[in-house]
């Protein structure tokens, strides 16, 4: 989830909280701008693909390419695979965090 600091003018505030019976302000505003942006949302156009090629584009692209076997990557030790463990975790990798 992402947070942003919001300005509002008290006055209004607390007579939006006169008619909220009860449910806290905070909640009654996430609540409101969340639907706002359901409905903003909904009605605008999204791309699921905004850079990427389908698939059929991809393999006209790739089809002088011979197809990848075990053999043309190299073996990975034991070892080798515990130091990039070690040097990876507990990061992101880039471009992920805004998936999250």
């Amino acid at each position: 989830m992402c947070t942003y600091s919001l300005v509002l003018d008290d006055q209004l505030v607390a007579q939006a909280e006169q008619t909220l019976n009860g449910v806290p302000f905070q909640i009654w505003l996430q609540q409101q701008v969340e639907n706002l942006m359901r409905e903003q949302t909904a009605h605008s156009h999204v791309r699921v693909r905004h850079h990427g090629l389908s698939d059929e584009q991809l393999s006209e692209r790739l089809k002088d390419y011979p197809m990848l076997t075990e053999s043309d990557f190299p073996e990975l030790s034991s070892e080798s695979y515990s130091q990039m463990l070690r040097s990876n975790s507990g990061k992101l990798i880039k471009g992920l965090e805004k998936w999250l």
